[in-house]
Parts: C-alpha cells; sequence; structure tokens
C-alpha cells in the first residue's frame, strides 16, 4: 500500500482537523492530494508503511523519525488506512534530522532516494511553516 505525504498551509490545517468523522477526513485529505498532485507539497511511495517505519528507525539514534510514519497525532487509525498531522515546530525537527543522515548512513539505493526525497520535502515543509500528514490506504 502506497505511502503518501502532503504539506499543508495554515488555512488548509484547519480544514484538516474540521473533518471530524472518518468520511469527512477521507474526502479531505483524498481532494488535497487530487489538488496538489505533482506539486512540492505531495510525496507519493511505494513503500508500505511498516517498511518505512522501520527502516527510518534503522537511522533514527534519537527518535524524531519517527513522527514521520506513526508517532505523531493519528487522526484517522482503521485496519483500511491511517492519517498522522505533523506540528509545524516538529517538521522543523523532523528536516534537520535528514539533513544530518550522510551519504554512508544510508547504503541501499532505493532507501537513499526516498530519504532525499523525504528530506527534500520536510525542509520545504518547514522553510514554509506547513504541517505534513502521513497517510496510507486513504489515497487510491
Amino acid at each position: 500500500m502506497d505511502s503518501v505525504f502532503l504539506s499543508l498551509a495554515r488555512d488548509d490545517a484547519k480544514d484538516l482537523f474540521a473533518s471530524r468523522d472518518e468520511e469527512s477526513l477521507v474526502r479531505f485529505v483524498s481532494s488535497i492530494y487530487e489538488q496538489k498532485h505533482g506539486s512540492a507539497d505531495v510525496l507519493k511511495t511505494a513503500m508500505d508503511w511498516q517498511g518505512l517505519k522501520a527502516a527510518l528507525a534503522a537511522l533514527d539514534d534519537d527518535g524524531i523519525l519517527g513522527f514521520i510514519t506513526d508517532d505523531s497525532r493519528p487522526l484517522l487509525q482503521t485496519e483500511a488506512g491511517l492519517v498522522y498531522v505533523v506540528r509545524p515546530d516538529l517538521v522543523g525537527h523532523i528536516a534537520i534530522k535528514l539533513n544530518s543522515l550522510g551519504d554512508d548512513s544510508v547504503t541501499d539505493a532505493n532507501m537513499a532516494s526516498l530519504v532525499k526525497e523525504l528530506t527534500d520535502f520536510y525542509q520545504r515543509a518547514s522553510e514554509n511553516r506547513m504541517c505534513t500528514v502521513f497517510t496510507t490506504g486513504v489515497i487510491d
């Protein structure tokens, strides 16, 4: 199942939090994905979230990378899908941690490419003071 990352400006984040039930949350996240697909505010990877979580944990000595997948605020946790949101202040810490990973930290070429994409994504979100959303099982 694909993992999708979205970065949201303040107004979009307000709308995200206003989506109180599962149906409206899924509809909102899918809509934002469709609007932003192809932009720097979207990162989609074919790596499933369990594999992503394990790979990031192997690189993480202080726990901050756990916020990328599931140590952040859960908005939806079902067997079918997950939606987690990371506050803008934590996005900056994640960007710093990803930037600190040296080339020798990641030996697998696919994972190195993903770390580069995540670094760029989180750096941009941090610079724009955006929150990020991690989701899986929600967007087709």
